[in-house]
C-alpha cells in the first residue's frame, strides 16, 4: 500500500504547447493520451511516498514501511481527449527503510 503525504506543488503561471517528450511521458505513465490541442503546464514540488507491506517475522511490527522523500520533483499537468486533467510529478528520491507508517 502506498500513501503520499506532504505534497507541495507549484504550477507555472503560463501554459505552453505540448511537445513529443510530453506525449511520451504521458503515454509511459499509463494515462490516456495527452491532447496536443490543449495547453500543458509545467509543475515542480516535493512530497513523501510511504510504501508499506505486511509485517512478517523478518519485518518488525510498526516498522514495515519504506519512505521515499522527493525533495525536488518536476513534471507536467495536461488534459486528455476527454478533458480529464492529469499531473505527473517525478524526481530522484531519498529512500529510508524500516519506517513506521505515518500517523
Amino acid at each position: 500500500m502506498n500513501l503520499v503525504t506532504d505534497l507541495k506543488i507549484e504550477v507555472a503561471r503560463k501554459s505552453r504547447r505540448a511537445t513529443i517528450g510530453d506525449v511520451n511521458r504521458a503515454a509511459n505513465s499509463g494515462s490516456l493520451a495527452l491532447d496536443m490541442n490543449r495547453p500543458v503546464y509545467d509543475i515542480r514540488g516535493s512530497y513523501k511516498d510511504y510504501g508499506c507491506g505486511r509485517t512478517t517475522a523478518a519485518v518488525e511490527e510498526k516498522r514495515n514501511c519504506t519512505l521515499f522523500i522527493y525533495p525536488k520533483s518536476q513534471g507536467i499537468c495536461f488534459q486528455n481527449s476527454f478533458s480529464d486533467w492529469f499531473c505527473l510529478l517525478t524526481g530522484s528520491p531519498k529512500m529510508i527503510s524500516g519506517q513506521a507508517p505515518p500517523q
